[in-house]
């Protein structure tokens, strides 16, 4: 017999996974800055080379709609997993 600590101790995996899909995009979102200036700074700190601002720009619409693409992809995905429980 299983003890009460141990019963779901191998149902961890997949929650941390599902849990991570979720926080990965939200973070996205919520460290993308709204200037492109920004976002100029940021790649020339860590990637050391320079972009334009309109890259930039056009970086950051595409960040953000692969963000959203990425939740609304998972947000059906629990729903179609949660209609096949019921």
């Amino acid at each position: 017999m299983k003890s009460c600590c141990t019963a779901g101790s191998n149902d961890s995996g997949p929650r941390i996974r599902n849990t991570v899909e979720w926080l990965a995009p939200a973070a996205i979102l919520l460290l993308i800055p709204k200037c492109p200036f920004c976002i100029v700074a940021y790649v020339a700190l860590i990637g050391g080379v320079g972009i334009s601002v309109s890259t930039a720009s056009n970086l950051r619409i595409t960040l953000i709609g692969a963000s959203l693409a990425w939740l609304l992809y998972f947000a059906a995905s629990s729903l179609m997993s949660f209609r096949r429980e019921l």
